[in-house]
């Protein structure tokens, strides 16, 4: 297929060494000040087999058009040993959070998120990856943006979390500020703001193609939204999600083009699943053609047999 977009396009990716013992001590420490008991917290959430260098190879490799990989990370850096290393820029914290770094040190992704925008040299169309995330067949610009500057964006519409009644009715009895700060329940959120009231547009765990000034736009106008969006330390169910709220914006303003097929498998809940479960997960996303990345959650936790099978099968993907 020809390719006819010709226009910048960066990566964004989040990540920390959750194995650093200095970036442990700092969490603990501010869990203790913040009193938080939400397995958000959790040190297990941030251990590291070394996905990040797969993931960063995976997006060279499987999207060379890629003008720039920025890493969003926190005094860290993963040391990436690739013959591409212009491509890759260190973006910390303190440079997307400058002039309001009282809020940091964060551990929250959806505060993380929501400063995008504020990346120095950012493409206007970017792609976001989590580290969990790995490209595993060739794409094109085109499986991310259309040629009149649309982003391409996989999901599917979902009824709305305030249409739901028992979900209303454990917020009454819990009471909203209670509840778990799920995902899906975050991305409604998104989309109510917007004023989407019956439904709201929800993402898979896979990678995202945002518009960089659709964001900017809204939270310059927004700035208080901004503030009680980052103010947040760790995951809070108050919150709501950026991205999405970036491509309800952007499907308000017809810059998106709606996707059903998510070009995804995702894996999750690794520890339940036998390496059996695995293998055949992995054959399915090698024989079913519309299938382009894999998300994988919590590698960290699968029994070491499984980690060996799928770090060796993303290495040999890769070469």
């Amino acid at each position: 297929m020809n390719n006819p977009v010709k226009f910048p396009i960066d990566v964004v990716v989040t990540w920390v060494n959750g194995n650093d013992l200095e970036y442990q001590k700092k969490l603990s420490d501010y869990k203790k000040i913040e009193k938080s008991n939400s397995p958000f917290t959790s040190l297990i959430k941030y251990k590291q087999i070394g996905e990040i260098k797969l993931c960063i190879k995976s997006i060279l490799k499987f999207a060379p058009f890629v003008r720039k990989i920025f890493i969003v990370t926190d005094q860290q850096n993963p040391k990436i040993k690739i013959d591409e290393k212009e491509k890759i820029i260190l973006i910390d914290h303190k440079e997307i959070f400058k002039g309001y770094e009282n809020y940091l040190p964060t551990f929250n992704i959806r505060t993380i998120e929501t400063a995008f925008h504020r990346i120095r040299n950012l493409s206007e169309h970017f792609i976001y990856f989590n580290d969990d995330m790995f490209l595993i067949k060739p794409t094109k610009i085109n499986n991310w943006f259309t040629k009149d500057f649309k982003a391409i964006i996989r999901g599917k519409w979902s009824k709305s979390y305030n249409k739901i009644w028992y979900k209303r009715l454990r917020d009454l009895i819990m009471g909203s500020n209670n509840s778990r700060p799920g995902y899906n329940r975050a991305q409604s959120k998104s989309a109510e703001k917007l004023g989407f009231i019956k439904k709201y547009y929800k993402s898979s765990h896979t990678a995202r193609p945002m518009i960089k000034s659709i964001s900017k736009k809204y939270f310059d106008e927004n700035p208080n939204v901004f503030l009680n969006q980052i103010k947040y330390r760790f995951r809070n169910s108050n919150q709501f999600i950026s991205y999405s709220l970036n491509w309800h914006l952007m499907i308000k303003s017809n810059k998106a083009v709606l996707n059903s097929d998510t070009g995804t498998i995702e894996i999750h809940s690794i520890k339940k699943k036998s390496l059996t479960t695995i293998k055949n997960i992995i054959k399915s996303c090698e024989m079913d053609s519309s299938v382009f990345s894999i998300n994988i959650q919590d590698m960290n936790l699968a029994s070491n047999k499984t980690q060996k099978f799928l770090l060796d099968w993303i290495q040999k993907t890769l070469k």
